[in-house]
Order: C-alpha cells, then structure tokens, then sequence
C-alpha cells in the first residue's frame, strides 16, 4: 500500500462515499442492505443496491458476461451491468458497503463477484467496509 492509498482511507471523500453507500443501501432488498458505487477521483460513475441475496455459487455471476441483469445480482455486479458495455474502468474504484443495525458491516466482494472484477475490469482498487471501528474499511489495489 502506497502513501495514495493510506490517505484515501483516512480522506473525507472515503467517507462521504461511504454516507452515500449507506443511504443507498436502503434501496437494497431486505434484508441483505448492501450497495456499492464506481467512482473515479470524486466523480461518481454508478451507485446501486444489491437485488437480494445469493449465494456465492449461484448463476448469478456467470451471466455477467451477457451483459444483461438477472435477479440476485449482487451490488458490485449490478454496477458493472449498468455501464455501457465498451465503459473503461481504467483508474477507477469500486467501494462496497454493507449496513447493519449497529452501522457498517464486512463487505468484502465475494469469490464470484472477485472474479468477475478481475477478469473483466480494469478498476485499480476495490475498497469495502469492515465493521471494524478500529479499522473501518478495507483495499485490495489490482492496477
């Protein structure tokens, strides 16, 4: 992890982001209140809740690559699924969070949703939300 990246996780846009995600999140199916938002610098691309519940092995993500939305789509894949498909994602990043009574709660991309975003995007980082009040939020960089 860089200097860039350690002031991004103590930045105000880190956190404006995160607001934002959780109002979004009210959006979301209950209950799995999850949403997660592209963004590049402090432009904001997309931002959507997921659809509901799935599980990690589901057929969900396997139809990415068909580019049209399937119901259970988690939130991460339903915001690749609202850009237009030639989209560069090129030095953009992909924040996930997800609510729970007591605030944010771990949010990490799971398997599927992981793999989708590393073999058809090129988003530099992927940050989520812990619940952790120590360390509140977590980063994977990939570019």
């Amino acid at each position: 992890m860089d200097q860039r990246d350690i002031d991004l996780l103590s930045s105000s846009k880190l956190k404006y982001f995160f607001k934002l995600l959780e109002r979004t999140s009210y959006q979301a199916q209950q209950p799995w209140p999850m949403a997660a938002l592209i963004a590049k610098g402090t432009k904001i691309i997309v931002c959507a809740p997921n659809k509901r519940k799935t599980h990690p092995e589901s057929q969900v993500c396997k139809d990415f690559s068909f580019g049209f939305h399937k119901p259970g789509t988690h939130a991460e894949i339903c915001c690749l699924l609202s850009l237009e498909r030639d989209f560069s994602l090129r030095n953009h990043d992909l924040y996930v969070y997800r609510r729970r009574n007591n605030g944010a709660g771990l949010a990490k991309p799971c398997i599927n949703c992981m793999n989708v975003i590393l073999s058809s995007t090129q988003l530099r980082r992927i940050i989520w939300s812990t619940g952790n009040e120590e360390t509140p939020y977590e980063m994977m960089r990939i570019y």
